[in-house]
């Protein structure tokens, strides 16, 4: 191929094109457990209430609940891929063996805030890394909050363990446990003018695409972790306390109600064993086990999401 601008512009709408199907061919899972709020500016702010509130009878005054109780920011971070094509390459028709890593290329993008979502998630008990709008990380046994008789009260939505995460989420609502903040979609550019310093100086077109955005916490009422086996019993648990928390300042229940379990690759077949299976083995005295009907089956729908691994 003979490298005159209109050659290298047409090369470049083909790579492109193999960008954009990569690209297209990764399923975001990212948007099935974290809300988008897109961001104008280097960063956005959060105002975030404490609770979960409710319509209440108005009996004396308003009780007006804050926007701005608590608050962090997400700063947008800038990521970038770059590949060289050497130009040889491309003048002798070797070109072709370009497009399968350029579609790569695109799917990698694809794959990345699924990526960075579920990293904040992995991270959910590491403070600084998932620390979220109360102070601390988004799973922890020390949410702030107010007890009925308005004290302040330590609240758990971590369960502890040593073993492979797995999560209880409630998912029914517009708001979500996290956040995907996009700020510049990633593009696909290029440095092939021969007046191009990576073309002069060491004989290579240039191909990268560079976006902005961030993930961080969002909601933590609406999430519940555990790093305990996964197995009927530890559901239970893990249920009710979920499904038990209450309103700030109250005894009323707050209405979260766990909709999926998700897990990563590593506990789909415990998971599916908990949710998905008409029988389970119980333990009789004596010793041995029996099959019984699970009682959880359809309890809660199963959300396997392949970026956790």
């Amino acid at each position: 191929m003979d490298l005159t601008p209109a050659n290298l512009s047409m090369l470049y709408t083909g790579f492109r094109a193999n960008f954009q199907a990569g690209f297209a061919g990764i399923a975001p899972e990212w948007r099935e457990i974290a809300m988008e709020v897109p961001s104008s500016t280097a960063s956005n702010t959060y105002g975030w209430m404490g609770d979960l509130p409710e319509v209440r009878e108005w009996v004396g005054e308003r009780v007006v609940h804050e926007l701005n109780a608590y608050g962090y920011t997400l700063a947008n971070r800038r990521f970038e891929l770059t590949v060289g094509v050497d130009v040889d390459q491309i003048d002798d028709d070797q070109y072709g063996i370009y497009a399968p890593i350029v579609t790569e290329f695109g799917a990698s993008v694809g794959r990345f805030p699924n990526r960075l979502v579920m990293s904040i998630l992995k991270a959910g008990t590491t403070a600084g890394i998932a620390t979220g709008y109360d102070g601390v990380p988004l799973l922890s046994a020390q949410h702030p909050r107010l007890d009925a008789n308005g004290k302040k009260a330590n609240v758990s939505n971590w369960d502890g363990g040593n073993g492979t995460p797995w999560f209880l989420v409630d998912l029914s609502r517009a708001i979500k446990p996290l956040v995907y903040q996009p700020r510049r979609a990633f593009d696909f550019v290029r440095l092939d003018k021969s007046t191009d310093e990576c073309v002069f100086q060491d004989n290579r077109i240039i191909y990268g695409t560079k976006g902005r955005c961030n993930a961080g916490p969002g909601f933590w009422q609406l999430l519940r972790g555990s790093a305990q086996p996964l197995n009927p019993a530890s559901f239970a648990s893990n249920l009710a306390a979920f499904e038990s928390l209450t309103f700030e300042r109250s005894t009323d229940n707050a209405g979260v109600r766990a909709t999926h379990l998700v897990v990563p690759p590593a506990l789909e077949a415990a998971a599916r064993q908990v949710v998905e299976a008409d029988l389970v083995p119980q333990a009789v005295d004596g010793g041995g086990t029996v099959a019984v009907s699970n009682v959880w089956k359809g309890r809660v729908k199963l959300l396997l999401l392949r970026s956790l691994g």
